[in-house]
C-alpha cells in the first residue's frame, strides 16, 4: 500500500498503481476489521477515513481505465462513435487524493496500529495470535473446503503400486 501511495504521490498516475493501491486499502481494511481484537489500541482508528479516498480512486480508475477500454471495444465492434464521454464530471486526481491531509492521516492511523500503546509493551503473544487467527479462519475453511488441513491430511499418499504391495 505504501509503495503504491508513494508512486502516485510522486505524480505517477499509472492504472496499475491506482488499482494496486485500492486493492491494498481493501485488504488492509479487512485485516484491521478481522484482527481488531489483537490490536493494542482500543477501537479502530481511522476506519472512517478510508471510504472517501477509496471511492475517489475508484472513480478515477473507472473513468480512465474502464471507459477507455469500453470505448476501444465499441470502436472495434463497429460502433459509429462511442457513447461514453470521459469529460463529464472528472473524478479527483489520484495525486491530489494521495497528497491530501485526510489520506496522509489515514496512513498514519494505519501505521499507528502496528505500534504498542503507551502502557502496553506489546500485543498478544504470537501463539495467542495464531490461535485467534485459526479460530477466525476455521468456520470459513469448513464452509468452503470441509475444514483446515490437519497433520494427517498433509502426509504424502502412497502410490498405487505401494498400496498394492503393502509398502
Amino acid at each position: 500500500m505504501l509503495a503504491n501511495a508513494t508512486e502516485i504521490g510522486e505524480g505517477h498516475r499509472t492504472a496499475e498503481a491506482v488499482h494496486q493501491l485500492r486493492v491494498g486499502i481493501r485488504r488492509a481494511r479487512t485485516a484491521w476489521r478481522e484482527l481488531a481484537p489483537l490490536c493494542p489500541q482500543p477501537g479502530r482508528p481511522g476506519r472512517r477515513r478510508w471510504p472517501t479516498p477509496l471511492r475517489a480512486l475508484g472513480a478515477y480508475r473507472d473513468r480512465n481505465t474502464v471507459v477507455a477500454t469500453l470505448q476501444a471495444r465499441l470502436a472495434e465492434s463497429g460502433s459509429p462513435e462511442p457513447l461514453l464521454s470521459s469529460s463529464e464530471s472528472e473524478p479527483p486526481d489520484p495525486v491530489e487524493v494521495v497528497r491530501a491531509a485526510a489520506f496522509q492521516c489515514a496512513l498514519l492511523d494505519a501505521l499507528a496500529l502496528t505500534l504498542p500503546g503507551p502502557d502496553d509493551p506489546g500485543s498478544a503473544a504470537p501463539g495467542d495470535a495464531l490461535d485467534f487467527v485459526e479460530s477466525r479462519l476455521r468456520p470459513a475453511a469448513q464452509a468452503v473446503c470441509g475444514g483446515l488441513p490437519s497433520a494427517s491430511r498433509n502426509r504424502p499418499r502412497p502410490s498405487s503400486t505401494q498400496a498394492r504391495i503393502g509398502g
